[in-house]
């Protein structure tokens, strides 16, 4: 292995001095031809080094030819290419001596006028859900040839027909497929078929500077055809223009057939993926809309997750049984309804947590429902509510489950990192304006420095005033809720590290356990025990509640005509990963207490 990492080495060293000395002369002759083209050596991973499935021993990267022309347009070529180019400018050199308007009459060697398509990226779907039959529906991060995600491709692979023998998964351990083993070993080569479903959906966050025809290709397992998928283009396809990322549509669904082998059963079970090469088309260059850098919803779905919590108050009935109470629907109180409650009853709290679909591409996996809390009983005059109702812009919102504490340590933390990288920008900004007799990549480079400076700009407005629909945290609320579900959604900032966690020991504070509600009383608080164990394929937990352990007066009295009573209560939510923590999840009820 040594011997064949020291070969690729002394590979790469020769393909580098060579790109380095092709390089060099393209240089020579632009200069002596005028051409504003700088040609530079860079590296790159080839295209079937982007998948899993490539051969091991191989170096990961290659050198290329990056091509700038007029500081501004960036094209990338293979060293081959720029082989077979450099035999064009020799010619086209030769003729500007003899006679300097010669090279009109040639191509430009160059530039590359007539773009051919360029590779976006490779996504790569591991298969090993083919031996289970589970459906995998996932946003493939698409890798481009400098390591850096470009994308992410929506795919869905699964097995919709056919099985896998046990003696397959499991190998020939038992004492039946010994004494058989002579005919296993004769049909071991095709047990069956397996009948697989490939659905490509669209690919999001491109870059805009591709042209809307983007298009993939993909060969399946071992079928030798390569399956293209054209996107799914229609006039009324919002400009990418408008956006800082561009979204694609394919809708393509084939499917394939496989013999069951145990070479199939191997391959599945070593990691094979399905690796999806992604192309497009440069688009014309044009002015980056800078408005929309920032305040795209696709940058922030991939760290956002939305969960629904649904409370319901469960009272004893005639038939001994415990069912939920009436909720009597009322405009004025924004926490949606008011629960009628018997007096003098025996209750119950039932919480459920729900994630939300397509709500982001977080890997928020909840575990069980730790605990129920109820507390912060409080009254208020409902004609209170019905005069911030009616006020157009009231200064005070009537009770609701909304908090803006963590929305506002999220700020800080971005403000902060704004900043950091406000400071580094002015300091090579700096360097670059005072530096004479710059380079072609430098004034490229200097140029890039002042459109990402005034995105800053633009990161941090969006930051202070986001936009309706714009996806920024504390972006005004555009939507129309369903029935029982409140307007304004909450935050609930996590506040991660990026480091690993060295003491595996350690207790991490429960997220969300200080973010208190608006009039929210602590220290009245108190643990309801369990009836119910949490199930495990719902989130939900159902706790006995009796209201005589708060000692209020509110919960033990009629409530009058012309006031309304709040309760909050706190749900504790764990969380298995991204790491294994408590999530508080607040949501205020409000309650009527009337004679039976």
């Amino acid at each position: 292995r040594e011997t064949e990492f020291r070969r690729s080495i002394c590979q790469l060293r020769e393909e580098l001095v060579r790109a380095q000395t092709l390089t060099r002369e393209a240089n020579d002759l632009a200069e002596e031809m005028k051409r504003d083209t700088e040609f530079t050596v860079t590296m790159r991973i080839p295209t079937h080094n982007l998948t899993p499935n490539r051969k091991q021993g191989t170096l990961l990267c290659e050198p290329a030819v990056q091509v700038i022309r007029q500081g501004k347009d960036c094209q990338v070529w293979s060293v081959e290419k720029l082989s077979n180019r450099i035999v064009d400018m020799r010619e086209m050199y030769q003729a500007h001596q003899v006679d300097g308007n010669a090279q009109n009459k040639y191509d430009d060697p160059f530039n590359e006028t007539d773009r051919s398509q360029l590779l976006v990226g490779v996504a790569n779907v591991f298969l090993t859900c083919l031996l289970q039959g589970n459906s995998l529906r996932y946003p493939v991060p698409i890798i481009n040839q400098h390591g850096q995600v470009a994308g992410k491709l929506l795919v869905d692979v699964q097995r919709v027909g056919g099985e896998i023998p046990e003696r397959l998964l499991f190998g020939d351990s038992s004492s039946e497929s010994k004494k058989n083993d002579g005919v296993i070993s004769n049909s071991s080569s095709s047990s069956g078929l397996l009948y697989h479903r490939v659905t490509i959906m669209e690919a999001n966050g491109l870059s805009t500077s591709l042209s809307p025809f983007v298009e993939c290709q993909y060969s399946f397992l071992d079928c030798p055809e390569v399956t293209l998928v054209p996107p799914d283009l229609s006039p009324d396809k919002v400009s990418p223009k408008r956006r800082s990322t561009m979204s694609i549509r394919f809708n393509h669904t084939m499917e394939f057939t496989c013999n069951v082998t145990e070479e199939l059963v191997d391959k599945l079970t070593s990691s094979a993926s399905l690796a999806v090469e992604v192309w497009g088309h440069r688009d014309l260059p044009s002015v980056i809309n800078v408005h929309f850098i920032l305040s795209n919803p696709h940058r922030w779905s991939e760290v956002l997750k939305r969960l629904r919590v649904d409370v319901s108050i469960q009272e004893l009935a005639d038939t001994g049984e415990y069912v939920a109470v009436d909720i009597l629907p009322k405009p004025e109180v924004p926490c949606v309804g008011t629960f009628q409650l018997k007096q003098g009853q025996s209750r119950r709290i039932h919480a459920c947590v729900t994630p939300v679909e397509e709500s982001g591409t977080l890997p928020l996996i909840c575990d069980s429902v730790a605990a129920i809390y109820a507390g912060s009983i409080t009254c208020r005059a409902a004609n209170r509510d019905r005069w911030l109702l009616n006020k157009s812009n009231p200064p005070h919102r009537g009770l609701d489950s909304y908090q803006d504490r963590d929305l506002s340590d999220l700020k800080n933390e971005w403000l902060k990192a704004l900043e950091r990288r406000k400071q580094h920008l002015d300091k090579q900004i700096k360097n670059l304006t005072s530096k004479e007799n710059k380079t072609e990549l430098e004034r490229e480079r200097e140029s890039n420095l002042f459109d990402q400076w005034v995105t800053l700009t633009e990161e941090r407005n969006a930051m202070l005033a986001p936009t309706h629909s714009s996806g920024v945290p504390g972006a005004p609320a555009s939507w129309v809720p369903p029935p029982s579900v409140e307007m304004h959604i909450p935050i609930i900032f996590l506040d991660l590290d990026s480091d690993p966690v060295e003491c595996e020991d350690l207790i991490r504070a429960p997220a969300g356990l200080d973010s208190e509600l608006p009039q929210e009383i602590p220290g009245t608080f108190v643990q309801l025990p369990f009836v119910r164990a949490p199930q495990t394929d719902v989130i939900s937990a159902t706790a006995s509640w009796d209201s005589s352990m708060h000692d209020s007066l509110f919960l033990n009295r009629v409530t009058p005509s012309g006031e309304r009573v709040y309760i909050i209560v706190k749900v504790h939510l764990r969380l298995s990963h991204p790491v294994e923590m408590d999530l508080v999840l607040r949501k205020r009820l409000c309650v009527a207490i009337y004679r039976q």
